[in-house]
């Protein structure tokens, strides 16, 4: 198949590594692959070495409304006619959605990644019942947000949920290239990613933190990820006293190393489309402390694999989190069955076949 993945977004996140190994993927599979892409973005260095060909275009939020932008899109789409359009951002599905309109185009796939409604109006009424073909989730909370504003939305659309997969053989033993510094023999080692932004509850973490502390529970916390929150947080470990007991690590590129190194994975996040940290985190065979909100309970299976106290409430979730820290047995319980699951129910090779079947119903 000819294949054409779509995502300008200046900044790569969770839908853009799905975008980026996708498309890898597809190429390694055999298809014919190409890639619009934000001109000097990330994208270059993502899908390096592959056989991809890279399409520089840069689309804004009110690119739809924009002529000559509509027009170039046009061409483009004219003279390659691809067999599948797969668009991930908002601002792309409205730009290409226009755009595609009496072109060659087979499939128009939009992938949503973001738990969150699609707003009812007219553009996205328009776009659903006239362009898109299909539509990929990455858990069933985000299909079921999807239609939240309005239930007819996807009438006559296909739907297929795809999980986020994860390569387990990244994250064995041998990923372990001791980042972290152990901070004592009878500290438990806690650990946390994503970017430091409000969506992610690095606030209700430090007050997780601050009451282990006072009740005395040997822990060391290191936070991975950058984000406009980092100041904030900073500020927060001065003023809970936690210098001596959280660490922000700033970017972490090697996230299987840090996976390992430590003991348990504390996952504050309000809202998750397919919480990838937490894959990676039972790819590696650590038990999970997170809010049970959103996505969440498709991953962790409460005392199972982690646990997942009240939303939002961190006198649970502290409690949780030190029933784990002073029992070794149970860590190791936790974690053996989260990596199983890994294995067994996200495995990337899973995701591939669901994709490339879904694109040839």
């Amino acid at each position: 198949m000819k294949l054409c993945f779509v995502n300008t977004n200046k900044t790569f996140g969770g839908g853009e590594k799905w975008h980026a190994e996708m498309s890898a993927y597809m190429a390694d599979r055999g298809h014919e692959v190409f890639f619009i892409a934000r001109p000097g973005s990330d994208w270059n260095h993502k899908i390096a070495g592959k056989k991809i060909t890279q399409i520089p275009f840069r689309i804004s939020n009110r690119s739809f409304l924009n002529p000559f932008k509509i027009y170039r899109l046009r061409r483009i789409l004219s003279a390659h006619r691809f067999d599948a359009l797969i668009v991930n951002q908002p601002s792309d599905l409205k730009a290409l959605g226009i755009a595609s309109r009496k072109t060659p185009l087979s499939q128009f796939i939009y992938r949503r990644g973001t738990a969150l409604p699609v707003k009812d109006h007219w553009l996205n009424r328009y776009l659903f019942r006239h362009v898109v073909s299909g539509v990929i989730t990455n858990s069933r909370e985000t299909a079921r947000c999807i239609l939240e504003n309005n239930p007819q939305l996807l009438d006559g659309v296909r739907l297929g949920v795809i999980s986020n997969g994860i390569d387990p053989e990244k994250y064995g033993p041998g990923a372990n290239r001791h980042l972290l510094p152990r901070t004592g023999e009878n500290r438990v080692i806690l650990g946390t990613a994503g970017r430091l932004v409000p969506q992610k509850g690095h606030g209700l973490l430090l007050e997780v933190a601050r009451t282990l502390k006072q009740q005395g529970t040997p822990f060391h916390l290191y936070i991975a990820g950058t984000g406009p929150l980092q100041e904030k947080l900073s500020g927060s470990l001065q003023k809970y006293g936690l210098t001596e007991d959280v660490t922000l690590l700033g970017f972490v590129k090697d996230i299987p190393s840090f996976m390992n190194e430590i003991d348990i994975f504390v996952f504050p996040s309000r809202w998750e489309g397919f919480g990838y940290a937490i894959l990676e985190a039972m790819a590696a065979g650590k038990p999970v402390v997170a809010f049970n909100t959103s996505s969440n309970p498709e991953l962790i299976r409460d005392g199972i694999n982690g646990f997942l106290p009240p939303p939002f409430q961190t006198g649970p979730f502290a409690e949780k989190t030190d029933l784990l820290a002073r029992n070794p047995g149970l860590r190791k319980k936790m974690g053996d069955k989260g990596k199983q699951m890994a294995k067994n129910a996200f495995h990337i090779q899973n995701s591939i076949r669901e994709f490339e079947q879904f694109l040839r119903q």
